[in-house]
């Protein structure tokens, strides 16, 4: 995840011919019509449940595929032959961002991500397509008022915002998918702000978390324990 120099010219040298890869199980409505969008340009391979047109990835069954143990290791060596991976979480969630954008990232793709609308502290944003910036905007131009009502903004969102962003980021991943030069600017980005991964990647906090965690639940249990007694 640390990227060298010379990064960008070995995953151009690779010469991948597969322009972006989709996994998903389920067909959340905006990562559904991303992949429309895409395809309209050029196949989007998709050997998940959704919008599945390949085989899968392992197992011979989609909806059973990401039970394997060693589906994380075999999802990243088939990103491997795309330029792209559309990685669209199944929400949007100010703080949620899945293993989606990282399994691309690994692989090598250029990630086309929607989802944590804060995604810009863990990443650097120059480093992908990131539809929710393009989102953000969009959802900048309405009125204060309309935001304030929930139904109508859901309905603008669906019909409007979203519609919006998504056709703007279309339009990016076409220019850098057509202009070399413009790919290897972006596979030049470092996926962490300089080049150091963020605080989320060090594990020490949640391995302090769950043992707090789990030394609460103990204390609980003897307590219940004498209690009863």
């Amino acid at each position: 995840m640390v990227k060298t120099g010379d990064y960008s010219d070995r995953i151009m040298a690779e010469g991948r011919k597969d322009f972006c890869a989709y996994v998903a199980y389920k067909d959340a409505w905006a990562r559904c019509a991303m992949f429309d969008r895409l395809a309209a340009y050029h196949r989007v391979v998709a050997p998940g449940v959704s919008r599945n047109n390949a085989p899968p990835i392992s197992d011979g069954d989609p909806g059973r595929s990401r039970g394997n143990e060693e589906f994380q290791a075999l999802k990243c060596r088939f990103f491997q032959t795309f330029r792209f991976a559309l990685v669209f979480e199944n929400c949007s969630y100010r703080g949620y961002t899945s293993e989606k954008l990282v399994d691309a990232m690994r692989a090598g793709c250029i990630p086309i991500y929607w989802g944590n609308p804060a995604v810009k502290r863990e990443f650097n944003p120059r480093s992908f397509v990131n539809v929710s910036d393009y989102e953000a905007e969009e959802s900048a131009r309405l009125p204060g008022w309309l935001k304030r009502i929930p139904f109508f903004y859901k309905v603008f969102w669906r019909y409007c915002i979203m519609p919006r962003a998504m056709d703007r980021a279309a339009t990016v991943v076409r220019e850098i998918d057509t202009d070399p030069g413009l790919r290897r600017a972006v596979l030049a980005e470092p996926w962490f702000h300089k080049n150091q991964p963020n605080r989320y990647f060090d594990p020490s906090p949640l391995n302090e978390r769950m043992r707090e965690i789990g030394e609460s639940a103990l204390a609980r249990k003897q307590k219940g324990r004498r209690v009863f007694r």
